[in-house]
């Protein structure tokens, strides 16, 4: 090998450790130092973004960015055993002791298996993390977790207990100079759902393509010492990777194999053009997965996306996309071709603008036009595509055999289809009828009232036996105490469809909501009036009592409405 010969500097693929090939990320390191001296100190920070953006050498490089006070520690689950949380403590307890001595120049003991077996979480928060505080003083301990979907997967697969992320949370509770950093590449949404009493309360920070100028320096600066990217250059490598680190390391890491080949002062578009096949197939396994990753709805999105775009044009409309899915006779659905699209967005597969939709990474259409041609996704995705034309048929065939078979029915169980019109007025009429009932009983009501209340007057005088005044005592008892009594009183209401009575011995529950004009004529406020029943505690005889407050404007209140007015 001939020594003299300059090494290809660009690295593509695996985590940026050093500084040479580092560039940007300044917005991260901000971030995460806000938040780890300021007022969420206690909270974990949380790291995330697609495949192959840099979060692995984002964490490589925070130890540089931090105070020296907080001791960064790496971890990566990958290499740990994940099999019980008495094997993950002990390797996390491992993996601290290698760093503290490798980076930070202190040693620490870690306890035997044996301890970790019988007592894990003594084992490491009693006597391993007491040994490293005493060795650290007042510094603070940073976990940076890599890829913490892993514990995730353990744990769906029932290998690692779920309450792993319970201790996280406890450690994050009950020691302020410990604290974590996770990246998460994908899943973020699952585990925020999951595990919300941690990752709910987490802090996040997408990291994403570089920015422009961060990119144009990892494009220039590794190489300048054997040859100049030419201005020309530059922009055709960010059309096609568009600051994406991996894709324009792997790009400029093919330029300078071709530059060893045949060397020459500079570099131009033609140069980063010729290099596309190669790069394309350096990169496969990433834009494989991009692909696999995707719902049939997405792989429809970006094969139509791929296949509408003429050459030289970088994007392409909804219904151009569906226009192509239609000639290759594939019906894709609006609505779910609406979805994959923002789908595709939010993962940073697709950049949406003013109705048109473009690939993120230039390469990926690249990819897509030599390894997944339109006919070829029509052959994989033809049980998907078979749904979506099914879907409307299947929707017109169960109308017409609902109204088919409405015929055989016996009387008392045909269904027929009301027009909206009739059913408004079906509504209004039941209406109308359920406020006639309630002017009857508000009749009767009213009677009972009257004859109670002549019979209570008529009390201190002595009674003729045979008159009705003392045939109506005999006969008609007091109404005893009942769960339920029905209200034959309306009341506007604002919101919602209960309220609360205004004691804490009854409440009102709505049995029917009407348009109509309340029984003294007056129109509804808001439309609405309610008819209710009132349920009394057992045991409870004011039933008056309940009645009078319902009479108060005031009285029937809610936390979530109230009763605007009364009758």
């Amino acid at each position: 090998m001939d020594a003299t010969r300059p090494v290809n500097p660009y690295i593509a693929g695996s985590p940026v450790t050093g500084t040479e090939m580092f560039f940007g990320r300044e917005d991260v390191f901000s971030f995460v130092r806000r938040n780890l001296t300021g007022r969420h100190r206690d909270t974990p920070i949380v790291l995330y973004g697609q495949r192959r953006t840099g979060k692995t050498s984002v964490l490589y490089q925070m130890h540089r960015h931090l105070d020296p006070r907080y001791r960064c520690i790496f971890i990566d689950p990958h290499g740990l055993n994940l099999n019980g949380i008495e094997n993950l403590l002990w390797g996390l307890a491992t993996s601290i002791r290698r760093g503290l001595q490798r980076d930070h120049q202190l040693s620490v003991a870690v306890p035997d298996r044996a301890a970790f077996a019988a007592s894990p979480h003594t084992a490491f928060e009693t006597t391993f993390l007491d040994a490293v505080w005493s060795i650290l003083g007042q510094d603070h301990l940073v976990l940076m977790i890599d890829e913490v979907v892993r514990l995730h997967e353990e744990v769906r697969a029932g290998r690692l207990e779920r309450e792993v992320f319970d201790y996280l949370r406890h450690l994050m509770q009950h020691f302020e100079r410990l604290n974590f950093v996770f990246s998460l590449g994908s899943g973020v949404e699952e585990m925020r759902k999951d595990y919300a009493f941690l990752f709910g309360v987490a802090l996040y920070h997408r990291i994403s393509f570089l920015e422009p100028a961060a990119a144009r320096a990892l494009i220039t600066q590794p190489a300048q010492d054997c040859y100049q990217v030419m201005p020309d250059g530059v922009e055709k490598i960010l059309q096609i990777t568009s600051g994406h680190p991996y894709y324009t390391q792997l790009v400029c890491h093919c330029l300078f194999d071709r530059w060893l080949r045949a060397p020459k002062p500079q570099v131009t578009s033609a140069d980063a053009d010729a290099v596309l096949p190669e790069a394309i197939e350096l990169g496969s396994a990433n834009l494989t997965y991009v692909w696999e990753d995707s719902t049939p709805e997405e792989q429809a999105m970006m094969a139509g996306m791929a296949a509408a775009m003429p050459a030289g044009d970088s994007a392409a409309t909804a219904d151009q996309i569906r226009e192509v899915w239609h000639k290759a006779g594939v019906r894709l659905p609006a609505g779910q071709a609406a979805t994959a699209a923002r789908n595709l967005t939010a993962r940073e597969v697709v950049v949406a603008s003013n109705g048109s939709y473009s690939f993120a990474i230039y390469l990926q259409r690249l990819w897509l036009d030599k390894h997944r041609r339109l006919d070829w996704v029509k052959e994989e995705l033809e049980e998907p595509s078979r749904k979506w034309s099914e879907e409307p048929e299947q929707k017109r065939d169960r109308s017409a055999k609902a109204e088919t078979s409405a015929g055989d029915k016996p009387p008392h169980r045909q269904r027929s289809r009301v027009s909206p019109w009739a059913a408004t007025l079906a509504a209004v009429g039941a209406g109308i009828l359920a406020l006639i009932v309630v002017i009857i009983v508000l009749s009767s009501s009213n009677s009972h009232s009257t004859a109670s209340s002549n019979s209570h007057s008529t009390a201190g005088a002595p009674k003729k036996i045979g008159s009705s005044a003392a045939s109506s005592s005999a006969t008609t008892p007091a109404p005893p105490a009942q769960a339920k009594y029905t209200l034959g009183k309306t009341y506007a209401t604002t919101q919602d469809t209960s309220c609360n009575a205004g004691t804490n011995d009854a409440t009102i529950t709505v049995t029917a909501v009407h348009t109509t004009t309340s029984p003294d004529g007056t129109p509804p406020e808001n439309g609405n009036f309610m008819i209710a029943t009132v349920t009394v505690k057992e045991g409870y005889s004011g039933v008056r009592d309940v009645m009078r407050n319902l009479s108060s404007p005031t009285a029937c209140r809610h936390k979530r409405m109230a009763c605007s007015r009364k009758d």
